[in-house]
């Protein structure tokens, strides 16, 4: 017994189906006449320049010393360890130069940051005081604060100008007020900390 082709559906006409609406109403959309109004609009639609904001982002390493938030360009901080304690140099230790450290088997010369800032610390030990380390691989420079308290991306369109309020040896070191997720912090300028620990040395 020999089997019947198969029959191929019959297509439907033409005019029919949903493919045939949708082609139906873009042609009357195309086909539509633009006024005037139309035209002067998408030309100036056109016209208009590709803008971009040009945003620029830094990281800050906020810092806490006492009552007072600081931060530093995250470029700038060598390492942040637990605190360590600090060897006296004969004839070079002061209120601002504290000795030596010994960081992984590196000696760092360590000083106290809030002498050179003139900020109040915590008098009291807390399992939160890190050290932090800045300079030159040659010539690295440690101190101790009270809390690390994270590392934020600032645009730098936010910082704003020293207030006069600003206490007078905080101002040499500092560049700009910052608004961080813990409220207000003052940006360190690193180079400057640098040279404030060098003339301690001397």
């Amino acid at each position: 017994m020999t089997s019947a082709p198969d029959t191929p559906a019959t297509p439907p006409p033409a005019g029919d189906g949903p493919a045939h609406a949708a082609q139906t109403a873009m042609s009357k959309l195309l086909a539509r006449p633009l006024t005037d109004a139309d035209v002067r609009a998408h030309t100036a639609s056109v016209a208009q320049p590709m803008t971009e904001r040009s945003t620029d982002v830094r990281g800050v390493m906020v810092i806490r010393l006492g009552d007072e938030r600081l931060a530093l360009p995250a470029e700038s901080v060598a390492r942040v360890t637990r605190e360590r304690p600090a060897h006296r140099i004969p004839h070079r230790t002061n209120a601002v130069v504290r000795g030596v450290c010994n960081i992984d088997g590196d000696l760092v010369l360590t000083v106290a940051i809030e002498e050179l800032l003139q900020i109040p610390a915590d008098r009291e030990p807390s399992a939160s005081r890190r050290m932090v380390m800045i300079g030159e691989p040659n010539a690295r420079w440690a101190f101790a604060v009270d809390e690390v308290l994270g590392v934020e991306s600032i645009e730098t369109q936010s910082m704003r100008d020293l207030p006069v309020t600003v206490e007078r040896a905080l101002v040499h070191f500092a560049r700009a007020l910052l608004t961080v997720e813990s409220g207000q912090a003052t940006l360190l300028a690193p180079d400057a900390i640098v040279r404030g620990c060098e003339g301690a040395l001397r």
